[in-house]
């Protein structure tokens, strides 16, 4: 299952070259695409339809007082001059003349000059394939500072002529060899009102068809990203400035009516936390997750009392089959029961379609809040006193997830679950607290069965 940031580079590391998305996603056992892949794959469909749906450059052109100016325009015709390259059809495209050569570093460039600032993260250029790929080398530059520069006049798209001079300084803001059929990059957020393409090398006369602008859908950054706490948890969020946070604290769906987010929230009772960034009524395909949890005295689990002393070690009920997910082993019955010193997962009788249940007791030395991780190929669960502590369920490599407990000094019953689809398998079991240190692994000392 890859992430939805991994299927974006690899859309970007493809499509964005001029190739073929190729998303060699397979079928599991039952001939049918596991489900979170294709909810996955549905977001990133969200995504990139949310991006690509306005061209910044091209609307803020169309609302009027823009302005062009070029190093040359190929035989001063006003087909080839830089309106060309706001134009979706290859066959318009703007050119220099043979033989031109810019001053300074490059053999030619284009500007856009903007009455307002606009702010983008991706820029899509393409050259007129029809003519061959030329373009070896080229530059995205905005003026180091633009805060003395005036805007231009109202008006419709006009030459500004072709000194281009207005910024003595230029900051890079992405940088590329070929473009081709279609080259899109993306990079950090940048606010301008002048941008510039230089074409820095060719094998032959460049021409370029087409300057888009694209500014991706903002997500809203919860922080902290969860928690577990005796005491209110003050809770923030952010997102990219002029647009409004959303959010619900009942786990419901966060649509328009939704509150907006004003100041700091003060989580005072348990709560699951969605949110999402809003331009006007339009929301963000990318939603903002968390649970937090403000525990009360009656949270606190108590330890086990033993008639005699539990023996050293776990018990660990053995499944094989097919696995896609851990809620498959309430219906399974094991294959046999091992002991176990720890959280072995060798004990399986093989290592692939294969699923372990961990049963017995975790000794806590002292009162407190406790976190425990899961890192684990494939999907994993942790329970203490029956409550699911830790989810890290699915289909993945080795991944890290984390819950927090309240727990009394003494022995606490806890039951981990883990599965192996295909490929690498592992399992790290892990803790952080007082009296055990930060983040280490659980001791075959404190388990007990």
């Amino acid at each position: 299952v890859k992430s939805l940031e991994v299927l974006l580079d690899t859309w970007y590391a493809s499509v964005g070259r001029g190739g073929n998305f190729l998303l060699n996603v397979p079928p599991d056992q039952r001939g049918q695409l596991v489900s979170v892949d294709v909810d996955r794959l549905a977001l990133l469909g969200k995504v990139l339809a949310a991006t690509h749906e306005r061209d910044v450059l091209r609307s803020a052109v169309q609302r009027g007082g823009a302005v062009h100016s070029a190093s040359n325009v190929r035989g001063g015709a006003e087909s080839m001059d830089p309106t060309g390259l706001i134009d979706p059809s290859r066959d318009v495209f703007w050119s220099v003349d043979d033989g031109h050569d810019a001053e300074g570093n490059s053999l030619a460039w284009v500007e856009f000059r903007l009455p307002d600032a606009i702010t983008f993260d991706e820029v899509w250029l393409e050259e007129p394939i029809q003519l061959g790929q030329r373009v070896t080398n080229f530059r995205v530059l905005v003026p180091e500072d633009e805060t003395v520069e005036e805007g231009p006049r109202p008006g419709a798209l006009a030459v500004q002529g072709n000194n281009g001079q207005e910024n003595s300084a230029w900051r890079e803001v992405t940088a590329g060899t070929t473009i081709g059929a279609r080259r899109i990059l993306r990079f950090d957020p940048v606010t301008a009102r002048h941008i510039r393409v230089a074409i820095d090398g060719a094998l032959a006369t460049p021409a370029l068809s087409r300057l888009s602008l694209y500014l991706s859908p903002s997500t809203v950054k919860i922080e902290p990203a969860s928690g577990t706490s005796v005491t209110a948890i003050p809770v923030t969020l952010t997102s990219r400035p002029g647009l409004a946070i959303r959010y619900t604290l009942d786990g419901s769906e966060v649509t328009a009516s939704s509150p907006i987010y004003a100041k700091p929230l003060v989580i005072q009772t348990s709560a699951h936390l969605r949110a999402k960034a809003f331009d006007g009524a339009n929301a963000s395909p990318l939603e903002a997750e968390a649970d937090f949890k403000v525990l009360a005295e009656a949270d606190w689990k108590a330890a086990i009392q033993f008639i005699q002393p539990p023996t050293p070690g776990l018990r660990a009920a053995l499944f094989e089959g097919g696995w896609q997910t851990l809620d498959q082993m309430r219906t399974r019955d094991p294959m046999g029961v091992k002991e176990t010193a720890s959280f072995d997962v060798s004990v399986v009788t093989r290592l692939e379609q294969c699923a372990l249940r961990f049963e017995g007791f975790l000794k806590v030395p002292q009162d407190g809040l406790y976190t425990l991780a899961l890192v684990s190929d494939d999907g994993s669960r942790m329970y203490l006193h029956d409550e699911l502590v830790v989810d890290n369920d699915g289909l993945h490599g080795m991944v890290r997830q984390e819950g927090r407990i309240a727990l009394r000094k003494g022995h606490h019953p806890i039951r981990v679950e883990w599965f192996n689809a295909r490929g690498a398998a592992g399992l790290e079991v892990r803790w952080s607290g007082p009296g055990v240190g930060r983040d280490q692994p659980i001791p075959e000392t404190v388990l007990f069965r």
